[in-house]
């Protein structure tokens, strides 16, 4: 469920304005959006999947007044309306008393869960039962949807009501298994991976081979992410018809990392790489292993200078109306001082904030605006180091990294979606004012150590550098989180293809070959010719890629 910037914008406006009373600044955010595309059942099924009652109340009622699905619409509508006034609602009036829709309705307005024994008398057609299941799922009534799938695990329903109950589940994937790869605070995924292992079953009942390939997946990430480690890392061990090998060894080495087994996960990573087979055209094993790096893509690929100017021209105007020192850092801080603008070939935007203290001032100033939107599994406390936000009009990412003080030194860093943590440490700064873009911010007053620490040569460009690798301002140069970098990174450029960039992991890993998280010289070597084929594939020269010694940001 992934929405268009323009609707994300509209809907985080609408929904500001009715948390607010401000229904004065409704009709404004209607301004230049598609109607039919905001109220279809694509974005209803969004909002209420991010249980946004209010919202879908709202939606609902234009979607039925606009003529847009207006069915479902109705449906949906008379379901919330039902639980907002504690009596049913318009055609829902007549379901039998023991019909599991509506004693799922009266259970969400009573806040009284339905008993199993009171879910086996339930009745209903399948469609029932299937919107009885997805309204618990939208309110996070994760016992009862365990009861009412209990029942119907009983009955042996046929092997198709499992498989609409795993739609339902498979279509909010992207709100449990975010890019944080943090578990949601809402979320109770043992109870998810119950319901994904009962899918799975009736999947490979039918013969669903692929469907049931990726139910087991979704059943060891919510394994995962329920810190049931060795349960997760059993269940992708042992599961035969899994993606294929390399992304079987990406899951176990994250699951790996995420229970502190750093040495077992670069073996399986080590493993990955060595099995991995070129080939010239892109190929679902190649998608596989890519898709086994990252929980959802976070970044817009086609980065637009233009429009990452407005946002942190939004960032910079809501920071200085709340006295908050917002300063431009790393790519972004190099773009100023190198050619006064954005770099074309960014792909997000970095700021700083010192003091991980002011990430709840910040964050609850640019929620507030409905131009930005916040994961919170990643306000931590003392534990944050990067809160990603997103721009809601461009879709633009902004990377705000948070400074700790230590010594005379101050320490920020990114915590990988693997589940370990990359710090990097610099000489501290005092801000000084600046203009950028037309927008007054700050940059660090030593702006030319800065960016030496992060950058080495700052004023010659290279497109290709790999900050988390060569940065001088790492912390753990050769260590096991610098390692597990690298080669989370080759497996990246492997798959899609990019062999400038994996020369430059290999020249990293060749240089800290004493390291004892090194690479195994047969596996460098293997990865090597892959690199050598794919720069003869595309005509690139290795000679292209600068040395070491010689790699300026």
């Amino acid at each position: 469920m992934k929405l268009a910037a323009p609707i994300h914008l509209a809907l985080a406006k609408i929904n500001t304005a009715l948390v607010h009373g401000q229904t004065e600044h409704l009709a404004d955010c209607f301004t230049g959006i598609d109607l039919k595309q905001l109220l279809s059942q694509q974005t209803l099924e969004e909002v209420r999947a991010r249980q946004k009652t209010a919202l879908t109340l709202f939606l609902a009622t234009l979607a039925v007044s606009n003529d847009v699905d207006p069915q479902p619409a109705q449906f949906w509508l008379d379901c919330y309306q039902s639980i907002a006034n504690k009596k049913m609602s318009g055609s829902l009036g007549i379901l039998d008393s023991n019909n599991v829709l509506r004693k799922t309705l009266q259970s969400l307005a009573s806040k009284e869960p339905i008993s199993h024994k009171d879910a086996l008398r339930s009745t209903g057609s399948p469609e029932n039962w299937r919107h009885a299941f997805e309204l618990l799922i939208d309110f996070r009534q994760w016992n009862v949807a365990i009861t009412l799938t209990k029942v119907l695990q009983h009955r042996k329903v046929k092997p198709l009501r499992w498989l609409e109950i795993a739609d339902v589940l498979v279509a909010r994937t992207d709100v449990y298994f975010d890019f944080s790869g943090n578990p949601q605070i809402d979320v109770d995924y043992l109870a998810l991976e119950q319901m994904f292992k009962l899918c799975a079953l009736a999947a490979k009942n039918t013969n669903s081979n692929q469907v049931y390939d990726g139910l087991i997946i979704l059943q060891a990430r919510s394994l995962e992410l329920a810190g049931k480690h060795d349960e997760a890392m059993q269940l992708v061990n042992t599961t035969l018809n899994y993606k294929n090998y390399g992304s079987r060894k990406i899951d176990m080495a994250r699951i790996c990392c995420k229970s502190g087994k750093y040495s077992t996960a670069l073996k399986h990573l080590d493993d990955a790489i060595a099995n991995y087979r070129h080939r010239s055209a892109e190929s679902e094993d190649d998608s596989a292993i890519d898709s086994g790096l990252k929980a959802a893509v976070r970044k817009d690929p086609q980065f637009n200078a233009g429009h990452a100017s407005i946002a942190l021209q939004h960032l910079a105007s809501i920071c200085n109306g709340k006295n908050l020192k917002m300063f431009l850092v790393s790519g972004t801080l190099l773009g100023y001082a190198r050619e006064g603008k954005l770099l074309d070939h960014d792909k997000d935007i970095d700021i700083g904030l010192v003091g991980w203290e002011q990430q709840y001032d910040i964050c609850m100033a640019l929620q507030e605006s409905g131009l930005f939107t916040i994961s919170t599994q990643f306000l931590t406390g003392q534990k944050s180091y990067c809160i990603p936000v997103r721009h809601n009009p461009t879709g633009v990412w902004i990377d705000m990294f948070l400074y700790h003080r230590d010594g005379d030194q101050l320490v920020t860093g990114l915590d990988f979606f693997f589940g370990y943590r990359q710090t990097f440490a610099f000489t501290a700064f005092e801000l000084k004012p600046v203009n950028f873009m037309g927008v007054d911010m700050y940059v660090p007053e030593n702006t030319d150590l800065n960016l030496q620490e992060n950058f080495g040569n700052w004023r010659v460009p290279d497109a290709s550098y790999l900050s988390h690798l060569e940065s001088p301002s790492a912390t753990d140069k050769g260590g096991q989180s610098h390692m597990l970098t690298a080669r989370v990174l080759a497996l990246g450029n492997l798959a899609n293809k990019k062999p400038i960039k994996l020369r430059k992991v290999i020249q990293v890993l060749n240089q800290y070959a004493d390291s004892p998280w090194a690479m195994k010289s047969e596996t460098l070597a293997h990865m090597e010719s892959i690199c050598q084929k794919m720069e003869e594939e595309q005509g690139i020269s290795s000679m292209a890629v600068p040395e070491m010694e010689l790699i300026h940001a």
